[in-house]
């Protein structure tokens, strides 16, 4: 990763976690600094303007044609765990009857149930910019930060291995 694509990530509010170049975590100040190795220095929430230019950044860094396929981590902080379960299991059902949602599984880690992983899949493009910009998906973030250990969930997007 460059660093015009880390500056790129700084000013669309997502924040590299520890040298994981294709991990963020969404929903960071866009005044975030980071270094070039990748750490996350400083979390601050991220105003609606700053979110809506994280927003705009990453559908501007996704395939033009192809699913887009993603990973949400995060940590409930202790006995918040059944509640980080049902917030989600909500946030499933609406997210399912989205047009472009093909896939949106929710797991908690066998040998941490206190570890959340959503695998996400999206039609295109644009079926994600809906998904992102629906109203039950602020409401859900804004509930989860305060059941979680993270300041947002750490999102992995993912990309088909290609045949060589």
């Amino acid at each position: 990763m460059t660093t015009k694509d880390h500056a790129s990530l700084v000013t669309a509010g997502l924040v590299p976690v520890a040298h994981a170049e294709a991990r963020w975590i969404a929903g960071t100040s866009p005044a975030m600094t980071i270094e070039r190795t990748g750490h996350l220095l400083a979390p601050t929430p991220a105003s609606g303007r700053a979110q809506r230019t994280k927003d705009l950044d990453i559908l501007n860094n996704l395939p033009e044609q192809g699913p887009v396929s993603l990973i949400a981590e995060f940590t409930a902080r202790t006995g918040e765990a059944d509640n980080v379960a049902t917030l989600l299991a909500g946030l499933a059902a609406d997210v399912r009857r989205e047009p472009g949602n093909v896939a949106f599984d929710c797991f908690q880690r066998l040998e941490d149930e206190a570890k959340f992983v959503v695998y996400e899949i999206y039609r295109d493009k644009a079926a994600f910019a809906a998904h992102i910009s629906a109203d039950y998906g602020a409401v859900f973030n804004a509930k989860l930060r305060e059941l979680i250990v993270e300041p947002n969930s750490v999102l992995t997007f993912l990309s088909p291995l290609r045949a060589n």
